[in-house]
């Protein structure tokens, strides 16, 4: 009796449960990331822009200033990640279309664009 019990086992159940509970927590994740995460940077979108740009171009972008804001603009970098081969200045670009789409009535100055730290290839 015991053997047949054993050589019976079907994991297919438990497979179906355990991508059920992935899938739940990807969905919820998302959730979190458009419902909390995403309107926090829409309240200063242009600063939080300027604050991502430094956190990509300078080695201690925040210097002897407080590192909060610059943490928390980072965050971005792992709600919506640079791609490959893509410059910083179309990183931005993404970023800013991104909040825009998602911060509605909210304008974005361009000033985060610092000349001397971002060229414009052509």
């Amino acid at each position: 009796m015991g053997s047949t019990d054993r050589n019976s086992f079907n994991p297919v159940p438990m497979v179906l449960v355990v991508l059920a509970v992935l899938m739940l927590v990807s969905l919820r994740f998302q959730s979190h990331i458009e419902e909390v995460s995403i309107p926090r940077y829409c309240e200063n979108k242009t600063q939080t822009l300027r604050l991502l740009g430094a956190v990509l171009t300078k080695e201690r972008p925040a210097g002897d200033e407080a590192r909060r804001p610059y943490l928390v603009a980072a965050k971005l970098l792992y709600l919506l990640p640079q791609k490959n081969n893509e410059t910083i200045v179309d990183y931005l670009n993404r970023v800013e279309l991104y909040l825009l789409e998602r911060c509605p009535g909210h304008i974005i100055s361009r000033s985060y664009l610092a000349p001397t730290v971002y060229t414009p290839q052509a």
